[in-house]
């Protein structure tokens, strides 16, 4: 609301500006309306005068002088440049007016001098004339009118400068040039009030009354055309106190000066009353003018000061709004760097109970640092420049936590070069931090998955090659001879090791749920050495196991992942050591003392992991929050809130539910629940699929086997070729394709990895299908994950995956499956 607010407000302040620069604006243009056409009207009368022998059209009065006919021609040359100059301001046609400007002003300029030179045109303009007129003693202009037209074309030529070139001191300067003309026709104007028969008693020819009124509205017009932003135009426009005065007093002390005196004679006129006496009811006249021309002012003046009053109010509210509803913690302190004022956001932030509070207090900011070096830098700053920025720090909140915060602050002066307080901006940016702080690990964690996963990749070739010919050398291994058992070790180092990349995998994210008839047991069993080192000696683990378990539909990868984050879950409950029972058991839901599935669970048989510990329990409302993802209990900077909810989400996809069961200080207890195996309820030994025992021969297909480890490919064509394949062997895509449009024909199987150099094995399955539907596709990989590979397969009913490390029974196995297949067409 209050950005609202301050919104509709600044629309009123520049609707209200706006208004004001169109009223100056528009009394300016009013003032050009009047004046340009009148010194046209008067310059024209003039003119009239002289054709017509009508001296009164030329002097207004018999016994004063005329108007020369010069000073009219250049009246109207004046006239027409100053309506090119307003024609000049439109876009487009500035330059062509203006430039129309100069052959005027030239015409004025040289007029004038050579009249200042001496030269008149009386005898002329009688000669060309063939006026029989009664007044041609007076054709020529006054060396004083002349110097006025002089001045004139000087302002002319500025005009027309600046306003082409766009420079307010040229524009200034022409608009300085009518306060002379405008001083001289006032001049002229005042003696004519005050007796115009004097005028003619000098030696000196005087300025026609026509000429000095005509050069007053000419004076006014150039100020008019300078326009409302230079001086003196710019004392007469706008709304100001100073401008509202200055628009009333100077008329009225002009009016009071040139009629002053003309009243005090038309007194003495009209009544015969001595001239002093005339004077006094003449002073007393303007006396009450004057009173009653200040009574209006001053309301008026006085409505200005209640609407500057009611502004000002209205700001200071519309700060103190601000100050007050600003999310940030704002501050005053004085001097000594006591906080003497917070906002509502700063006493909350602080922990005070309210403003009061904070001012029986008045707490120094020195002693909210955390730390005093930082306080020290922040105040030396401040102190030392006035002002600091964005500075980052710790703070201590009442309730004894710390914030990270971003402080900015100026200093105020007092006006004798000191300091009257300090004004700032307290930001909490902990989330802030925070947040950074996770998105950096999450990238660093990206980056270190990126490497996990090439590394897996590579060990997985390097694997399936020692698994492989390992698995070939007990193929021609007497069952008697003693180098077998080392073999054995071997291939089974090697399987643990191949676990290990399936982990990095995993953890890369490049890994999917291999879901196989697993005993929990033996998970359990095999990582129990492992998780004693994990937790420390001060725990005990001690397990419960069932020994008619059944098997699992699960992957025990994640399995063992799901039994690390609850033992390591449970240490942390147990600050002190403490014991952790790891159990199993079957569960029907319903019976045996097992809660009732969630409405979603499949089946109606599952295999139940636990973790029990004797740590510090839990409360309801924290039992309902632990699976939410970067929530946790301990303290910032010890945990990232994501191993409960990794157990949740693996457990999930599972099909499976965790449930729990706490105590404050007595302990608490994971249920984790997976469906059991449909085979092996009841008991059923482990699924070994792919032992090497199991070998499936060929019938001399042709198999065209591409992978760029050379020793897997060397491995795996002497695998096949064995067992009754024919094979032909490429290192890349490249060359299988070349290959394959020479003997395609022949070619019954595409034996391919997925990662290869330049094009990937399943572009060239999909190029080599388009040649030839009907065949088939094995492919490779040390991922599982490729999308390209699954829609691949899933779009090819010919074509499956072979994950690396492979046993060479599961290779043969593969092979034969497909080959065997009915025809497909893709």
């Amino acid at each position: 609301m209050p950005a609202v607010m301050q919104g509709a407000s600044g629309d009123r302040e520049l609707s209200q500006m706006v208004t004001l620069t169109a009223r100056s604006g528009s009394m300016l243009n009013a003032v050009k309306g009047v004046c340009i056409p009148g010194v046209a009207v008067m310059a024209a009368l003039a003119g009239l005068g002289w054709v017509f022998d009508l001296r009164v059209l030329a002097a207004f009065h018999h016994d004063y002088l005329p108007m020369a006919p010069a000073s009219a021609v250049l009246f109207i040359a004046m006239t027409v440049s100053l309506l090119m100059l307003e024609l000049a301001r439109p876009k487009g046609e500035s330059t062509r007016y203006r430039l129309l400007v100069l052959p005027f002003a030239c015409v004025i300029l040289a007029v004038a001098v050579l009249r200042l030179a001496g030269v008149g045109w009386a005898g002329e303009f009688a000669a060309i004339s063939r006026i029989p007129v009664s007044f041609q003693a007076d054709w020529n202009m006054t060396y004083l009118t002349a110097a006025m037209f002089t001045v004139i074309a000087v302002a002319l030529f500025l005009l027309a400068a600046g306003e082409e070139f766009g420079r307010r001191r040229l524009l200034q300067a022409g608009s300085l040039m009518s306060v002379p003309v405008i001083a001289v026709a006032l001049s002229a104007l005042t003696g004519y009030v005050h007796g115009g028969t004097l005028l003619y008693e000098g030696e000196s020819m005087p300025q026609a009354l026509t000429t000095a009124v005509t050069f007053l509205l000419a004076g006014v017009a150039i100020t008019a055309v300078a326009g409302p932003d230079v001086w003196p135009a710019s004392v007469m426009t706008g709304s100001g106190i100073r401008v509202r005065l200055t628009q009333v007093f100077l008329p009225l002390t002009i009016a009071i000066v040139l009629f002053s005196d003309m009243l005090a004679v038309a007194t003495v006129d009209w009544s015969g009353a001595q001239p002093t006496i005339a004077s006094s009811v003449a002073m007393a006249a303007f006396i009450i003018i004057v009173v009653a021309v200040v009574q209006l002012v001053s309301r008026e003046v006085a409505v200005s000061i209640r609407q500057h009053e009611a502004s000002k109010q209205k700001a200071e509210a519309k700060y103190r709004d601000l100050f007050e509803d600003s999310l940030d913690a704002v501050f005053i302190m004085d001097p000594d760097w006591r906080l003497v004022e917070l906002n509502r956001a700063g006493v909350d932030f602080f922990g005070f109970s309210s403003k009061a509070a904070l001012a029986k207090a008045q707490p120094s900011i020195l002693d909210i640092f955390s730390d005093e070096n930082a306080a020290g830098v922040f105040c030396g700053q401040l102190a030392g420049t006035g002002l600091i920025r964005d500075y980052e720090a710790r703070m201590r909140c009442r309730d004894g936590g710390e914030v990270e915060v971003a402080l900015t602050a100026v200093a105020e002066s007092d006006g004798n070069n000191g300091v009257a307080s300090y004004r700032g901006v307290i930001r909490d940016i902990t989330e802030k931090r925070l947040l950074e702080r996770q998105l950096v690990q999450a990238q660093k964690m990206e980056s270190i998955g990126r490497l996990a996963g090439g590394v897996a990749h590579d060990f997985n070739n390097l694997l399936t090659a020692i698994q492989g010919y390992t698995e070939l050398a007990l193929m021609e291994m007497p069952l008697d001879s003693g180098v077998r058992a080392d073999l054995v070790q071997v291939r089974e180092s090697a399987d643990r090791a191949a676990a290990l990349t399936r982990q990095l995998l995993l953890f890369s994210r490049r890994q999917q749920m291999d879901l196989k008839t697993v005993n929990l047991n033996r998970t359990v069993a095999e990582m129990e050495r492992m998780l004693a080192r994990v937790v420390g000696e001060q725990y005990v683990i001690s397990t419960r196991l069932d020994v008619d378990l059944w098997l699992a539909e699960a992957d025990s990868v994640l399995m063992g992942q799901v039994l690390m984050n609850l033992v390591v879950n449970a240490r942390d409950a147990m600050a002190g050591g403490g014991r952790i029972t790891i159990s199993t058991g079957n569960a029907i839901p319903g019976q045996d003392g097992a809660l009732a599935a969630p409405l979603e669970a499949p089946g109606d048989h599952y295999v139940r992991l636990s973790v029990e510990d004797t740590g510090v329990g839990m409360d309801e409302e924290t039992v309902g929050r632990i699976f939410e993802p970067f929530f946790s209990t301990k303290e910032q900077g010890q945990g990232t809130g994501l191993g409960l909810s990794v157990v949740y989400g693996i457990v999930s996809e599972h099909g499976g539910w965790v449930e729990v069961e706490s105590v404050p200080g007595r302990g608490t207890t994971f249920d984790i629940y997976i469906p059991a195996s449909q085979e092996s309820q009841g008991g059923a030994r482990e699924a070994t699929a792919g032992d090497a025992s199991e070998y499936f021969s060929g019938n001399d297909e042709l198999v065209l086997l591409v992978e760029d480890e050379e020793r897997v490919r060397r491995l795996a064509a002497e695998t096949l070729a064995r067992h009754g394949y024919r094979v032909v062997d490429v290192p890349d895509a490249e060359a299988a394709h070349d290959l394959f449009l020479l003997r395609g024909d022949e070619i019954d199987l595409l034996f391919t990895d997925i990662v290869l150099p330049g094009e990937s094995g399943v572009a060239l399955a999909t190029r080599l299908v388009g040649l030839k539907p009907g065949l088939r596709v094995l492919l490779a990989s040390g991922y599982s994950g490729e999308q390209l590979k699954e829609e691949f397969i899933s779009s090819h009913d010919g074509a499956a995956f072979l994950q690396k490390p492979y046993r060479l029974g599961a290779l043969l196995e593969q092979v034969r499956t497909l080959l065997d297949r009915g025809p497909d067409n893709g």
